[in-house]
């Protein structure tokens, strides 16, 4: 891989990939959140529903009204949890790399947006040579892949989040 032009490409290809990744995850967040959000408003309905008709009939078994008051208490609890992870996917993520938001660049909004004037970032595109070009695409990847290395693994979280609580809802609409 010595010639410029295939390093260049291969870089373009890393790069659409971490975006498309990155997209993927947000996707997925907002899956997550929807599903948090429906199963949290659902077993908050079924429990209200609950303690009417325990106080209209009076049935109160301890065991098991200890057991459906400690389980919603702990779907709860993993629904928040669930839905804060889910927001911090979708929150931008700051570079690994210290200097890379201050840093006049050639492809993200933010750096693009570091020059006075299109003329000045205009001007920086007309004089770029293939090794900027492949300069520029390594350090974006690197960024970028850190970026949806921190999402993915919050997306995992979440999913594990929501097999709990779908697992948690299926034995409180069994206890009630």
């Amino acid at each position: 891989m010595n010639d410029i032009s295939t390093k260049i490409a291969f870089q373009e290809k890393v790069y659409e990939t971490l975006h498309n990744l990155i997209s993927s995850s947000d996707n997925k967040a907002t899956l997550a959140l929807t599903i948090q959000t429906f199963l949290l408003g659902s077993i908050i309905g079924t429990s209200i529903i609950t303690d009417i008709i325990e106080k209209n009939i009076c049935v109160n078994f301890l065991f098991i009204d200890i057991s459906l008051k400690s389980l919603i208490i702990l779907f709860g609890i993993s629904s928040m949890v669930g839905i804060g992870i889910s927001i911090l996917v979708l929150y931008p993520r700051k570079p690994k790399e210290k200097n890379e938001s201050t840093r006049q660049g050639l492809t993200y909004y933010l750096h693009i947006s570091n020059y006075e004037s299109s003329t000045e970032y205009s001007t920086k595109l007309k004089n770029l040579n293939n090794e900027d070009i492949l300069e520029e695409y390594n350090r974006q990847n690197f960024n970028l892949a850190h970026i949806v290395k921190k999402k993915m693994l919050l997306v995992r979280i979440v999913f594990i989040l929501i097999l709990l609580n779908i697992a948690q809802s299926i034995i409180i609409i069994f206890l009630i």
